[in-house]
C-alpha cells in the first residue's frame, strides 16, 4: 500500500501494529492540540477551533472501534464483543470527562478485542517517522 500523510507523520497502513501505531499518533495529536488550549500566550487559533478538532480526532477513533465490533458480530464471541462494548462505554465515559488521550486508549482496546489484533499491539519498526 502507499503511505498517507496525516499529523505530520508518514505511515504504511499494514498490519496491528499499524493499528497501534495510528493509535500512538492519535494520542501523541491529541497531547499536542490540548497544549495549544493551555498556551495562553500566543492564541493564534481559537480555543473553539482546537476544541473542534480534538472532538473529530475522538469521535473517528470512537467510529473505527464501533465499526469493527458491529462487523464482528456474527463471527466473533460474545464474551469478545461484550468487553469491546465495556471499552467503548469507558472511551465515551471518558470523551465526556475531558480525558481525551485515555479515551482513544479505550476505543483501541474496544476495536483489540473484537480482531486478531492482541491489546498488546505496539507501533510497527519503521512504520512511523517524524518529517
Amino acid at each position: 500500500m502507499r503511505p498517507t500523510r496525516r499529523f505530520g507523520y508518514q505511515m504504511e497502513i499494514t498490519s496491528c501494529a499499524t493499528e497501534a501505531t495510528a493509535c500512538l499518533i492519535a494520542i501523541r495529536t491529541l497531547q499536542k492540540l490540548m497544549e495549544m488550549i493551555r498556551d495562553t500566550t500566543t492564541p493564534a487559533i481559537p480555543d473553539a477551533t482546537i476544541q473542534n478538532w480534538i472532538n473529530t480526532l475522538v469521535a473517528i477513533d470512537r467510529d473505527l472501534a464501533e465499526n469493527a465490533i458491529s462487523e464482528a458480530t456474527a463471527e466473533v464471541a460474545p464474551g469478545k464483543i461484550a468487553k469491546a462494548l465495556e471499552y467503548l462505554a469507558s472511551g465515551d465515559a471518558d470523551a465526556a470527562n475531558g480525558n481525551f488521550d485515555t479515551a482513544i486508549e479505550d476505543f483501541r482496546k474496544a476495536w483489540n478485542a473484537v480482531t486478531e489484533c492482541s491489546s498488546n499491539s505496539k507501533p510497527g519498526k519503521n512504520v512511523v517517522r517524524a518529517n
